[in-house]
């Protein structure tokens, strides 16, 4: 997955919308191996991308940022994702 983010960014550029989905995976696979403080920024910046291509309210933005929300959840930030869960649908 680090593969298809460099791929990803070299043939599109850093931040267009077609990055934010690798970004996010590898978020997840980060995640799921227990590692969510590398995963956070890969999140953050996943959520960034989707709100700047589609915007706040749109489906594509909602699975990172509820994904984003966990994260910030398993650090014990939940200052910092509760506003998430309330912006997401799929809560």
């Amino acid at each position: 997955l680090e593969r298809a983010v460099a791929i990803a960014e070299d043939a599109y550029g850093r931040d267009p919308p077609t990055t934010f989905l690798p970004l996010q995976n590898l978020a997840m696979v980060l995640r799921e191996r227990g590692d969510p403080v590398a995963a956070q920024p890969l999140l953050e910046r996943a959520v960034a991308i989707a709100e700047d291509a589609f915007g706040r309210d749109h489906p594509n933005t909602f699975l990172p940022l509820y994904n984003l929300a966990m994260v910030l959840h398993e650090r014990g930030e939940l200052d910092r994702g509760m506003p998430f869960h309330t912006i997401c649908p799929c809560t």
